[in-house]
């Protein structure tokens, strides 16, 4: 029932963000907000409303550094339900450009666990890039457990995750796939 009335509230906050963005004139896919375009205020606190993920940590630095760093709220992102923080202009319009290449391939959860057929939240400060993705652990023991046998729980976290996508997909809010950018 909880999980219902999370969903609702997500939903409900999104429409209410696209709402006011129609208002602000917000027509591409991708937009730019200018200063020009009002009302901003009422604009950025729609935006606040929905759910940062990654703790605010920049998703297209984790393939630019080996230290995972977060945004601070000028450059962000909406995208599937979920606002992201970059570091830069020019992180912000990576993204932009190809948002499902930076995505943690098991979401907000542990890759270890995911092989181990659980859901665990992962610390967004412990991943690693595992062919060419990224993946998120609950904490280091989990990650060293992982590199002990990559390939075979990477798998194994595949399969699982595959499953949990397809058959369990009204978990999931995936009905708008246009990436809106905000700079503030």
């Amino acid at each position: 029932m909880r999980a219902l009335f999370n969903k609702f509230m997500v939903v409900l906050s999104i429409g209410l963000f696209f709402s006011t963005a129609a208002v602000a004139q917000i027509s591409s896919p991708v937009s730019n907000q200018s200063e020009s375009q009002a009302p901003y205020s009422a604009l950025q606190e729609n935006i606040s409303n929905i759910p940062i993920a990654l703790d605010g940590h920049d998703v297209v630095n984790y393939f630019y550094s080996s230290v995972p760093e977060k945004g601070d709220g000028t450059y962000q992102a909406v995208y599937k339900g979920q606002r992201y923080l970059f570091i830069s202009p020019e992180n912000q319009e990576k993204f932009a450009a190809g948002p499902e290449q930076y995505l943690p391939e098991f979401e907000e959860y542990c890759a270890c666990a995911v092989s181990d057929n659980k859901r665990v939240q992962a610390d967004p400060r412990v991943f690693k890039i595992t062919n060419g993705r990224l993946v998120l652990f609950g904490d280091e023991e989990a990650r060293s457990k992982w590199e002990k046998n990559e390939q075979k729980r990477y798998q194994a976290a595949q399969k699982f995750w595959k499953y949990e996508t397809e058959y369990n997909a009204e978990d999931r809010l995936h009905d708008d796939t246009r990436v809106r950018l905000f700079t503030f």
